[in-house]
């Protein structure tokens, strides 16, 4: 009988599975602000264009007192080119025989380079910038800084909010539409396209208000007065609301609109029976 071959066992193979390399994620550089505005404070106003009204040239004063918060105590700050700090008791003892620089306003605006961190810690700690929170209470402020960041990000979320204000008035259902604009006084003779634009505009001038206005009980009261009006159920003079039929309902205080009076009413408890009588009405018209 012939012996059976022995067969030597092969290596196993070892499986090579491939790692997928890491994901480089570049780090988002901070990046430094080649320059930093400051603007003064100005309440003039152009007649004809509408905008800010600025001297040609405005001087600040060089030095004076503030609050430092790192020492808790008030020091006395002056800009002197070519020191290395803005407070006096630091500088250097040639300080005070240095002119002082001026600080110049050029049309209502101060650029201060980068390169020139003295001048902007000098007006960061001045009693006259009013984005100083470390002001000395009472001083009065002359100029502040430009924060674009910020002036960004209030630009978005208002824009955010008209937008959302916007769509409110876009999808709104017709019956509500015609209701709420009735209630802003929007005219609603006429094509429902031009009621929406309409809508679109009070809602983009004050977002807020207009969203507020949706949830607000009194809404539905002062629509329910005034569709009560166009349907001849209710009238009202200058002095009083009353049923067209006859019928004293309430008397109007003077400088109070009849439909912030009737809503007044309508949400008392004694107006109570008189808005559902109203409704009823309504209903049995308009169906």
């Amino acid at each position: 009988m012939a012996k059976a071959k022995t067969v030597a066992s092969q290596p196993k193979k070892e499986s090579i599975v491939a790692t997928p390399p890491k994901r480089v994620v570049a780090k988002k550089k901070a990046l430094k602000k080649e320059s930093y505005i400051y603007e003064l404070i100005s309440n003039a106003t152009d007649p004809y264009t509408g905008e800010k009204k600025f001297p040609v040239i405005h001087m600040m004063p060089s030095s004076g007192v503030v609050y430092d918060p790192e020492s808790d105590t008030q020091r006395r700050i002056r800009y002197v080119r070519g020191e290395q700090s803005i407070f006096e008791d630091e500088q250097s003892e040639g300080a005070q025989s240095k002119k002082a620089e001026p600080i110049v306003f050029s049309r209502g605006m101060l650029i201060v380079p980068r390169t020139n961190p003295l001048l902007k810690k000098y007006l960061d700690a001045s009693n006259l910038n009013s984005s100083n929170p470390n002001r000395i209470s009472g001083s009065k402020a002359a100029f502040y800084l430009i924060d674009k960041g910020e002036e960004a990000k209030v630009t978005v979320e208002k824009t955010m909010k008209e937008v959302e204000a916007a769509s409110v008035a876009l999808k709104m259902p017709l019956e509500q539409l015609l209701g709420y604009a009735r209630v802003l006084g929007v005219n609603v003779d006429k094509s429902t396209d031009e009621i929406r634009y309409d809508m679109m505009q009070i809602a983009k001038q004050d977002p807020k208000s207009f969203i507020d206005g949706l949830d607000d009980p009194r809404t539905e009261y002062a629509e329910v007065f005034i569709l009560a009006k166009e349907y001849n159920v209710l009238s009202n003079s200058k002095t009083d609301i009353s049923w067209v039929n006859g019928g004293m309902i309430s008397t109007i205080p003077l400088g109070v609109s009849p439909v912030e009076k009737a809503t007044d009413f309508f949400m008392s408890e004694e107006g109570e029976v008189v808005y559902k009588e109203v409704r009823r009405r309504l209903e049995a018209i308009i169906g």
